[in-house]
């Protein structure tokens, strides 16, 4: 029987469904002290005296540490969740003597229980020497403030990235001759686009609890995506071998992103080393909000040339982004906003991709769903739809002229990969026709102010980092099961179904004989988890490998099954290929009031082969439900003091099923041969689509082309001419 492209439910749904016991609050044990952060008010300033006497005198008060309790001069670390080696700068300390946004964190209170840690909060006495912040990042570099004058500051891989300019990373991808390829264009476009900081907002906040083993390692419990790089970054911050740590994690309440970086995870693993007491920490919604690692927010400048007759000729784009107070994950950010959106497109004669990344003194940002591509899509398609407009081509017919093919060289990735799986075409093909395209476009008049108008995009992403990424398996047998040990942990994602099918079909035995134990650094080998839409691409890879492996040994003994035998096996991707996918929309809108909703999202994806195409569904629709709150209702913004005003779900709005009508996905598959069975990754690509696709059909319904998020009712009606 074969497991491959069935839709097997997912193994966890019964106990999601029915609230057992299966998230890290759930099981966390009795007796541990409870951590709260003391957090700055100031976005920007130097800590001159602290006096913590009073908030010792409460009773219940355990400890508290401060910066004095940190060497200030040891090296610093970088909270970013991808392998070594990182483009991020290592650029934080557990406490800081220099906070750097409004709630940077002051002092670590340990307790008996939450409410009295939160009753020393008040009681601790903080002296600041107040800075001037810079808020605006478009005022970052070379500015005279300098957020990160420490000599401690360190460069992660060479991007070029100075601290003492604010600068976190410069990015360069140049092909061809520009001026050349340009003068050799019909029409030329330059546009000017910005994409806002916005939040996973993931239901279950951060959280982590941490202890002492018998025999001496710190076991770290936390809601993360990738344990073996928590477990390198708590090596980092703390100053421990790696050795000496242990992580592991329960089910995942919601990551996106978020949670492929050192959180929460640093302040209990800190208490409990230096206590050797166990120790546990929960944000509450609004930390989440205020201190997590949302969004980068980029502004790109797009300059696009093409053919008279539809041919896309020349790009140069340029993108300044906000890495906020620390860098983590932004230098690798800003190379996917560039190369990825250009990369759908074949007919480059020459293309210009540069980009800054700059510091500010707000709070950092991190790992998003899309990861860059997001940001960059966005700008891309805008400007590749009214390129279609300026030359009077139907968008549809104006990609299908431009889009990549299978076997092509994509000339914007770094080692000039070629395109083994490609059904991009096809895919925008067939989500113009589920949209009823040639019908609807470019709009249909309801009444005298209402309007009915489709709109359309293409969107890419990588499937891991080729090279670079690890994905592991080991295989036991026992008592006539098969179990199957994986770091990659599943995150909501249904990747512990997926592996589980990859492995039956490989063993030829039934799924129900499959047991998947995953996400623990001390059961598992290496793997670098879920980020990258490659936890079923490398993970699942590795399951094969291992299943095969097994399969030969039974061979040689000349058996069907035998007890106790033990197989690993790990896959290092060679290379990144992108799954594919078009996304086309329907809305109604307003002409009198400028408001919208949306009606219908259809989405053709290439994933290559799809392992359970009701996973494979799911991933879009919830993807495209995050893509329509990015591009329509959600947005991170400060006072002029520095204070993110949106911190809670009362003033942060995500939106609900009943906000974007119909999703429907359609699966439209090509072969990686890289991959478990022809299996790319498919967590991501479905993000991308739908802002753009909004913003074109916001344009063909009133004439406006909306250049920032979110595309909000005023915005059109200011723009309506």
């Amino acid at each position: 029987m074969s497991f491959i492209s069935k839709e097997i439910v997912k193994r966890d749904s019964d106990e999601l469904l029915t609230g057992k016991p299966v998230f890290l609050d759930d099981v966390m044990p009795d007796n541990f002290l409870s951590i709260k952060i003391l957090r700055s008010p100031y976005p920007n300033a130097i800590i001159k005296n602290i006096d913590t006497t009073e908030a010792l005198k409460l009773s219940g008060i355990e400890n508290i540490f401060t910066y004095k309790d940190i060497d200030q001069n040891q090296p610093r670390y970088n909270a970013e969740g991808e392998e070594e080696p990182t483009q991020g700068s290592r650029d934080r300390l557990i406490l800081d003597q220099h906070v750097r946004f409004v709630g940077d964190a002051v002092a670590i209170i340990c307790a008996v229980d939450e409410k009295t840690a939160e009753k020393a909060i008040p009681l601790i006495k903080v002296e600041y020497d107040v800075l001037e912040p810079i808020l605006d990042f478009e005022k970052s570099l070379d500015n005279p403030i300098i957020i990160h004058p420490e000599e401690n500051w360190k460069q992660g891989l060479p991007t070029g990235a100075d601290s003492k300019r604010n600068l976190c990373g410069h990015k360069e991808h140049i092909y061809g001759d520009i001026e050349k390829a340009f003068s050799e264009c019909d029409e030329i476009i330059e546009r000017t686009y910005h994409t806002h900081a916005v939040n996973q907002a993931p239901i279950e906040t951060f959280r982590s609890w941490a202890e002492i083993l018998p025999d001496g390692k710190l076991h770290v419990a936390t809601s993360t995506q990738v344990v073996y790089l928590i477990q390198r970054r708590l090596s980092d911050s703390i100053g421990i071998p790696m050795d000496k740590i242990r992580v592991s994690k329960k089910r995942v309440g919601g990551g996106f992103g978020a949670k492929g970086s050192l959180v929460s995870e640093v302040y209990p693993g800190f208490v409990t080393w230096k206590t050797k007491k166990p120790s546990k920490l929960i944000y509450s919604r609004k930390e989440s909000f205020i201190a997590g690692s949302p969004r980068h927010e980029i502004k790109f400048k797009i300059k696009l040339g093409a053919t008279k007759d539809g041919i896309l000729k020349a790009v140069e784009m340029y993108a300044l982004s906000n890495a906020g107070a620390y860098s983590d994950h932004a230098p690798t950010v800003l190379d996917l906003a560039l190369y990825i959106p250009t990369s759908i497109y074949r007919n480059w004669d020459a293309f210009k991709l540069t980009g800054d990344v700059v510091y500010s003194n707000k709070l950092a940002s991190g790992a998003y769903r899309g990861y860059g591509a997001t940001q960059g899509g966005y700008a891309f398609e805008c400007a590749v739809n009214e390129m279609a407009a300026k030359l009077k081509i139907d968008p549809v017919q104006f990609r299908k002229l431009n889009t990549v093919k299978e076997g092509d060289i994509l000339n914007v990735y770094s080692d000039r990969m070629k395109l083994t799986s490609c059904t991009v075409e096809k895919c925008l093909l067939e989500a113009a026709e589920m949209i009823g395209w040639n019908k609807k476009y470019p709009f249909v008049k309801i009444d005298d102010h209402t309007v009915r108008s489709v709109g359309i995009a293409l969107s890419s992403q990588t499937t891991s980092i080729a090279k670079n990424m690890t994905g592991s398996a080991i295989l036991k047998t026992k008592n006539n099961f098969y179990e199957l040990y994986i770091a990659s942990g599943d995150v909501g994602t249904g990747s512990d179904t997926s592996v589980a099918q990859i492995a039956a079909d490989t063993l030829e035995c039934d799924i129900d004989k499959i047991k998947v134990f995953s996400g623990d650094t001390e059961t598992t080998e290496h793997d670098s988890g879920s980020y990258a839409s490659a936890s079923l691409y490398i993970t699942g890879k590795a399951t094969e490998l291992a299943c095969r492996k097994l399969k030969e040994k039974f061979a040689e003994l000349k058996v069907e099954f035998a007890n106790d035998l033990e197989t690993k096996a790990e896959y290092i991707p060679p290379v990144a290929p992108p799954p594919f996918l078009a996304g086309a929309v329907e809305i109604e809108l307003d002409t009198e009031t400028g408001s919208y909703k949306l009606l219908e999202y259809d989405a053709a994806v290439d994933c290559g082969t799809a392992i359970n195409p009701k996973i494979v569904k799911a991933q879009i629709q919830g993807a495209a439900i995050q893509g329509f709150g990015m591009a329509a209702t959600e947005n991170i913004t400060y006072t002029q003091s520095g204070e993110l005003l949106e911190n809670s779900f009362m003033n942060y709005k995500i939106p609900a099923m009943t906000d974007v009508g119909k999703l429907n996905v359609r699966i439209v598959p090509s072969y990686e041969e890289t991959g478990p069975y022809g299996a790319k990754g498919v967590g991501e690509v479905g993000v991308n689509s739908i802002a753009p696709a909004i913003q074109n059909a916001i344009f063909n319904a009133t004439g406006v082309m909306l250049n920032r998020l979110p595309m909000r009712p005023e915005d059109i009606l200011m723009n309506k001419k």
